[in-house]
């Protein structure tokens, strides 16, 4: 299930004034409190934030700390004139210790010591039961960057470990077995192995590779957590692709990036990026024309074939979007991540095309 995160820019310049205000006013004197932005563990904390001015507006919102320590990261990036998207938030979120999917997200700057009236405004609206609140101010030159987050897990898992030793053991646990019989579980190692199976009330997997494993469960009505966990591994300061802000106005210029980009992924795994392949080339453009044809490329989709390297990605974004979009949605599937991942995949071939205001590339990984 593919989720879209709008991003709201809000500036206030004033706004209406909160109930008791003189109080917020006294409140809002004080510097921020930010929660922090890295944890141990991928847990759920509902708490009381610790800055007075967003206790004091928070109400009944679930505020979970882990979501707010992510808003508060995305909050530090905006104020120091970072961009903000959902790929960067994703990753704050992780490194908070949250590993449920994000809904929306939203931001706006106002005065020093007041209230993000809009953000406030606009999770209340987009809450439902059973969703969790990420609410953090951080001041900057211009003022105060109000953050706000929703997050809408569809179950909770126990406390999981973020990193473990190598050889440690990653245990899922707190599934009973009228929530977990129609769970899957998918598992991929840093060099691509794909483990996938049901989750049965808990499941325990040793892992025995250094470096940095991805981790998803899945129910049949959408995805539940994914997350990475490190063996033995520092995690990198960035997330992958940080840097990377490739337009495709074209299919040569989104053929030419998404070869640059792939180099820059592999070489964060500590693997060498595969050559030009001719011959996997003729089957990209092949594929490509097939599925313009026909259905259309999907986003994320994975052929492989088991034992071996083979794997065909397709993606298509609208003119001017960045190519780095496509790895985004690609290292978060398991099966597409195993294969860009897989040092055994040597050589590849890629397509792109056009048609209306989109793109397509389709990209084609194989072993020699």
């Amino acid at each position: 299930m593919r989720i879209v995160l709008p991003l709201l820019l809000l500036c206030s310049c004033g706004g209406a004034h909160a109930p008791n205000q003189a109080r917020l006013d006294a409140l809002g004197e004080a510097p921020p409190r930010l929660p922090s932005p890295e944890a141990s563990l991928y847990a759920v904390h509902l708490s009381t934030p610790g800055d007075p001015l967003v206790a004091s507006v928070v109400g009944e919102l679930p505020w979970e700390e882990s979501l707010s320590g992510a808003a508060g990261a995305l909050g530090v990036a905006v104020a120091g004139g970072q961009p903000a998207d959902a790929w960067s938030l994703r990753w704050a979120a992780l490194r908070a210790g949250y590993p449920y999917p994000i809904q929306e997200f939203s931001f706006e700057l106002v005065p020093e010591g007041q209230v993000g009236e809009r953000v406030i405004d606009s999770l209340v609206r987009a809450l439902q039961p059973g969703d969790h609140v990420g609410l953090a101010r951080v001041r900057g030159g211009q003022g105060d960057y109000w953050v706000g987050v929703i997050g809408r897990p569809l179950l909770l898992l126990e406390a999981v470990p973020r990193a473990v030793p190598l050889g440690g053991v990653l245990s899922l646990s707190g599934l009973d077995a009228a929530t977990s019989g129609g769970l899957k579980l998918s598992l991929v190692s840093p060099s691509g192995r794909l483990e996938q199976g049901d989750l049965w009330q808990g499941r325990s997997v040793t892992l025995e590779e250094q470096g940095e494993h991805w981790v998803e469960v899945r129910a049949s009505s959408g995805l539940v957590a994914s997350f990475p966990v490190y063996a033995n591994f520092m995690e990198p300061a960035a997330p992958p692709l940080a840097e990377a802000h490739h337009a495709a106005t074209d299919p040569e210029s989104f053929d030419l990036a998404a070869w640059e980009l792939l180099d820059i992924v592999r070489a964060r795994f500590g693997w060498e990026a595969p050559q030009g392949d001719p011959i996997l080339g003729v089957v990209a453009k092949a594929h490509l024309n097939d599925r313009m044809g026909h259905d259309g490329p999907r986003s994320g989709e994975f052929r492989g074939e088991p034992g071996s390297c083979r794997a065909s990605l397709s993606c298509g974004l609208l003119a001017g979007a960045g190519v780095e979009t496509c790895f985004h949605g690609w290292l978060v599937d398991p099966q597409a991540r195993s294969a860009l991942v897989d040092p055994r995949c040597t050589v590849a071939g890629m397509a792109a095309d056009a048609r209306g205001d989109r793109l397509w590339l389709q990209l084609e990984l194989g072993q020699e």
